[in-house]
């Protein structure tokens, strides 16, 4: 099993968000074994959210 970190540049996730490392994926044909989704590239931030000014 992997452990994916902040640091992970590739992880792959499904409609209801289970997490996979990017071996898995590859491993699992982009099919979730959870709920048979497709498994798509996990969208990262470049900029830390916004402040709400109050």
């Amino acid at each position: 099993m992997y452990w994916l970190t902040v640091r992970t540049k590739k992880a792959y996730i499904c409609s209801y968000e289970c997490t996979f490392c990017e071996d898995c994926t590859t491993a699992m044909a982009n099919v979730c074994p959870n709920c048979q989704g497709t498994l798509v590239l996990r969208p990262t931030r470049e900029n830390k959210p916004n402040q709400i000014n109050e």
